[in-house]
């Protein structure tokens, strides 16, 4: 059924209206608003107003109930996102907001590149605004100051970042002055292109007085120290994620994804150069090769557009429908240089099509393609403009603010990221070059969620950080983060110091990029798993439960088989996971005798014993485990009898454990036992289950398990 538009509608498109009126930036972006010849407030005042109409927002949503499942995702998405704004505000965050990428200043400059130059009135209201440049920095100019006289200053790597970029606005570089004597300018009035010559120079003397204030005044009350500490980075998580997470496990995980991608390029490697060629030198053979080059901007810019638009004709009727709007995307060199790639979206009526930008750091005139081809498919299709154009193609489906405003970066971000991979799986880059450029771009997205946590948190340096040249132990700072980086990350020098920067002064929304697509394959995975039980026939009431459990198994290996393939893969735990669920929603349909211990019941019972348990490097130990084990057991209610035979629950056990590999570890031994546990029918005693567990555990390859003689077992590994 179709939803149709509600009060929540309403509410939400008279914010987005607001919204607009208060930022004809934003308006000019999207399309939507009316005043194209003025930027916005950024003092005080102007922030402050964003904060009251979110609060008036808010209570205006309590009052409306939701009218179906599309207004409750609306509501639920406009609190978290309004409410969080509010908490920001709170906390001084958007009066301080200062950094290499994503502050005012920066956001001033890159509206230009998106306005539009076919008409006369085009270029009055480019005049006007490149007049109004000077009154926008003013304001961004107090609010800085106020969050100084309140200890609130960015740090001064950050300051003196952009300050050098404003210093490049102020020169000869200034992309204000290559915009007023561009080409197209010369059919325009003579009075016309006078008054954008001199309001250019005025946008121009403006970002100089701007570095000047600085230099001077802010730098000396900036610190050194990069950091922003748990409980701020914390709010920015949240802010790029959507979600709260716990930051250590996320930190740990980082390294493990970092460790599996290195095994895999190692593989390409092998197979590009042959036996004992590093990573690190089949990466500087590739960016050797010319078959990967191209020169110049300009053979840059063509090879873009010809690798986005064989990406929509190639994807469109067979994995994507694409809509005709969506069919034109604009491959573009940005006009500044910073070094950044990025998307803007198209207009609300599709007369911009959406851009994917290139900021080319000045004297870089080499481009790798094994490098960038899925830089392509992430800032274009299916990445982010398949992603935000069908946002704002669903017009009649969404709300304004849902398809203008709405912008998580944890989801798109983690989408886009999500696509380059399924570009792989999906015979794109079956290039071996283009393969590794691939998976250099998700060893880059998983090396920063370390870093990114590491530095902003204060943690000590792993140890195969420690390990490198003149690193050593001691906690994250920028040196230490720039070793990481450059024996992590193929990337040229310019783009890659830029990285840093940015990763140091926009604290959280690095690791969206992975966390993100880390949450879109958990949702693919479980998609997986639901096919294949509605693959299954419906079972009678005469199907016995090893008969369910058979059924149950075979459709979780389909499910995992039909999994494409991830980097690291689908881990053990994963696959053991959709296996349970799998199973659970399968014997779910048979009858079940009560009372006793149920599937539910003994899961929810083996993850509290194991949440209890802190999670060193090294991962769980033997005597870890088999404390998790026992605490769990000790937890099973008496089950009544009859129950499940000792041969049903043996096969239960089999099922369980019978794909783990050689070289099991204790986490894998964990692993599988929990989820044998979860398939335990009630019926079975605590001393069956033991001895169940002891028999087949056992039988894993490297694995010795002893039983006590005293109610308990012990397993152990063989010492490395």
């Amino acid at each position: 059924m179709s939803h149709k538009p509600s009060a929540i509608d309403a509410i939400a498109n008279e914010y987005t209206a607001k919204v607009i009126e208060l930022s004809p930036m934003t308006g000019s972006s999207t399309g939507l608003g009316e005043r194209h010849d003025v930027l916005d407030d950024f003092s005080p005042q102007g922030l402050d107003a964003y904060t009251q109409l979110d609060r008036e927002t808010l209570a205006k949503l309590d009052e409306v109930a939701p009218t179906d499942a599309v207004d409750e995702v609306t509501v639920a998405a406009m609190r978290e996102r309004l409410g969080l704004s509010i908490e920001l505000a709170e906390a001084g965050e958007p009066l301080r907001n200062l950094n290499n990428i994503a502050s005012t200043s920066q956001d001033i400059r890159d509206l230009f590149d998106l306005l539009p130059t076919e008409t006369e009135q085009d270029w009055a209201n480019i005049c006007a605004r490149l007049g109004d440049v000077k009154r926008a920095l003013g304001g961004h100019v107090e609010s800085l100051r106020l969050a100084a006289s309140r200890g609130q200053v960015a740090a001064s790597r950050q300051v003196r970042a952009v300050a050098g970029q404003a210093h490049n606005q102020a020169g000869e570089s200034s992309s204000f002055l290559a915009l007023v004597s561009s080409p197209e300018t010369q059919a325009l009035p003579e009075s016309l292109r006078k008054e954008l010559a001199a309001n250019a120079a005025s946008a121009q003397a403006a970002y100089g007085d701007f570095a000047n204030f600085l230099e001077t005044e802010l730098l000396p009350q900036a610190g050194e120290q990069d950091g922003v500490g748990r409980e701020r980075y914390q709010l920015f998580s949240r802010e790029f994620l959507g979600a709260t997470i716990d930051l250590d496990e996320t930190y740990e995980w980082g390294r493990e994804r970092l460790a599996a991608i290195d095994a895999e390029q190692r593989e390409v490697a092998r197979e590009l150069y042959g036996e004992g060629v590093s990573v690190q030198e089949a990466l500087k053979r590739l960016d050797e090769e010319p078959r990967y080059q191209q020169h110049g901007t300009d053979a840059l810019k063509k090879w873009m557009q010809e690798t986005a638009d064989a990406a929509v004709a190639g994807l469109n009727g067979t994995h994507f429908d694409i809509p005709a709007p969506l069919q034109r995307i604009e491959c573009c060199i940005a006009p500044s240089s910073t070094g950044g790639i990025y998307y803007t979206g198209p207009s609300d009526d599709f007369s911009r099509p959406g851009r994917m930008w290139w900021s080319v750091p000045a004297g870089t005139t080499v481009f790798n393609t094994w490098q960038e081809r899925t830089t392509v498919f992430h800032e274009g299709v299916p990445g982010h403009h398949l992603q935000l154009g069908m946002q704002t193609y669903l017009r009649d489906e969404l709300n304004d603010w849902r398809r203008h405003l709405c912008w998580v970066s944890g989801h798109g971000e983690g989408w886009a990221l999500y696509a380059e991979r399924l570009m792989a799986d999906l015979g794109w880059q079956d290039d071996l070059g283009d393969r590794m450029g691939m998976l250099d771009s998700q060893r880059l997205r998983a090396a920063r969620v370390v870093l990114d946590i590491g530095v902003h948190t204060g943690k000590q340096r792993p140890a195969e950080l420690a390990a490198l040249p003149g690193v050593g132990e001691g906690t994250w700072d920028r040196d230490s983060a720039w070793a990481y980086l450059t024996h992590n990350v193929a990337m040229a020098e310019g783009f890659l110091s830029f990285e840093l920067e940015r990763y140091l002064g926009w604290p959280g929304q690095a690791p969206a990029y992975a966390v993100g697509q880390r949450l879109w394959e958990s949702i693919r995975d479980d998609a997986a798993a639901k096919a294949a039980v509605r693959a299954i026939p419906p079972t009678t009431p005469g199907v016995s439960r090893t008969e369910a459990e058979t059924i149950a198994a075979a459709a979780a290996q389909k499910a995992i088989a039909s999994i494409p393939p991830v980097t690291p893969g689908v881990s053990e735990s994963r696959a053991e996971q959709i296996a349970q669920q799998t199973a659970q929603r399968i014997v779910e349909a048979q009858p079940k005798p009560a009372p006793g211990v149920t599937e539910d019941r003994v899961t929810e019972i083996v993850k509290g014993e194991i949440a209890k348990v802190p999670s060193p490097d090294a991962g769980l130990n033997a005597a870890q485990v088999q404390q998790i084990v026992d605490q769990a057991i000790q937890k099973l209610p008496p089950a009544p009898a009859p129950g499940v035979s000792e041969e049903q629950a043996r096969q239960i056990v089999q099922a369980a454990i019978a794909n783990l590999p050689s070289g099991v570890t204790e986490s894998q031994v964990q692993t599988a036992i929990q989820s044998a546990l979860a398939q335990i029918q009630p019926g079975t005693s605590e001393e069956k289950v033991r001895e169940i567990v002891t028999a087949e555990i056992a039988k894993v390859p490297r694995v010795t398990v002893t039983d006590n003689n005293d109610g308990t077992i012990t397993i152990s590994t063989p010492e490395e």
